[in-house]
């Protein structure tokens, strides 16, 4: 165990079992054949995505929280936050190329792709 809380937890993190369980795919992976295999290699990158969104994803909220708290001019939950965007967007209150609009939007776009698809690099 490697993580902090992992020093006075008794039984594994969810980061650790998820990583059990990739290594134990990818180990057994030359064993399977056909569909089988197929379907390993298809659970194994939905436990990697898992994994990356466990690691990643408090931070990406909290970047896109203070983006949004920024660019709305309040504080709330990110999900009211969202919707408040959504809303001012809808109504013409904020502009599709408003500068900081871009900037989050672009931001967003980075840090989801960082979990869901991490090795996507855009074209120059």
């Amino acid at each position: 165990m490697t993580d902090a809380t992992s020093s006075i937890m008794t039984h594994p993190t969810a980061a650790e079992l998820l990583e059990a369980v990739m290594e134990w795919l990818a180990e057994s992976q030359p064993t399977r054949q056909g569909r089988d295999a197929y379907l390993a290699l298809v659970a194994r990158n939905a436990l990697a995505t898992v994994l990356r969104e466990l690691q990643q994803g408090p931070a990406m909220v909290s970047g896109s929280a203070n983006r949004l708290s920024d660019l709305l001019n309040m504080q709330a939950e990110p999900a009211e936050l969202r919707d408040m965007l959504i809303e001012q967007i809808r109504t013409g209150k904020i502009a599709a190329n408003n500068p900081a609009l871009l900037v989050h939007l672009a931001a967003e776009t980075k840090a989801r792709l960082a979990i869901d698809q991490p090795k996507y690099k855009p074209a120059p």
